[in-house]
């Protein structure tokens, strides 16, 4: 990082404003005390047959800065969200290809980028875009029906060759679980192996004395 590192969210300039561990030695992106509201709550969570490596609750700063990322087009903020876990996610999937759950196509067009992508590139691993969305619907919809169509509005492209191949399937958030759920299903059995890893999770896939835990502990 350059001499005068500034933090990717306030802004502050770490090795000036920053702790002496930081003015000598620095290794992110963002400040520490940034780093230090973000939500880190390691976890796997299971949806259906699927174990899901998750990293972050869905909170705090961590939603504020996917808000402004995504929904702001602040390209520029990618690099945070990964950063002080990307050493070990690549000696963990070392050897697998990166699949991510497909974004809206009216969200692609607003953005300009493709979000999960940008998100997963620090892990420098190769991508198969595989899968599409029939028609745009709300990932994040909590009701029955509406996981129901979840289900049946993502696809696999039809010219997909995933023989030989292990597959990580990525996404940003899991909300129900839904989607992650499908792409599992549409790529198990062509692939040698299948692997799931999200940004960030639900607070309601914690059990209930986790969840008081989180909420003393972040």
């Amino acid at each position: 990082m350059s001499v005068n590192s500034y933090c990717l969210l306030c802004r502050r300039s770490i090795r000036e404003e920053g702790s002496l561990a930081e003015m000598f030695y620095v290794d992110d992106c963002i400040c520490s005390s940034c780093r230090g509201q973000m939500p880190y709550f390691p976890r796997t969570i299971t949806v259906g047959k699927l174990k899901i490596e998750g990293l972050y609750l869905y909170d705090k700063l961590l939603r504020e800065a996917l808000i402004q990322f995504k929904e702001y087009n602040d390209e520029a903020l990618y690099p945070l969200f990964l950063y002080p876990h990307v050493q070990r996610l690549k000696r963990k999937y070392r050897g697998y290809h990166l699949m991510a759950l497909p974004s809206s196509a009216q969200a692609l067009k607003r953005r300009g980028f493709k979000a999960v992508e940008l998100i997963f590139s620090l892990l420098e691993m190769p991508v198969i875009e595989g899968f599409y969305k029939k028609s745009d619907v709300d990932q994040k919809s909590r009701s029955f029906k509406d996981r129901q169509l979840i289900r049946s509005q993502i696809a696999l492209k039809a010219d997909v060759n995933l023989a030989g191949k292990k597959i990580l399937l990525v996404d940003d958030i899991v909300t129900s679980g839904a989607t992650m759920q499908t792409g599992y299903r549409l790529v198990s059995g062509r692939a040698d192996a299948v692997n799931a890893l999200t940004l960030s999770y639900n607070r309601r896939f914690l059990p209930a004395w986790q969840r008081f835990l989180a909420e003393k502990v972040l």
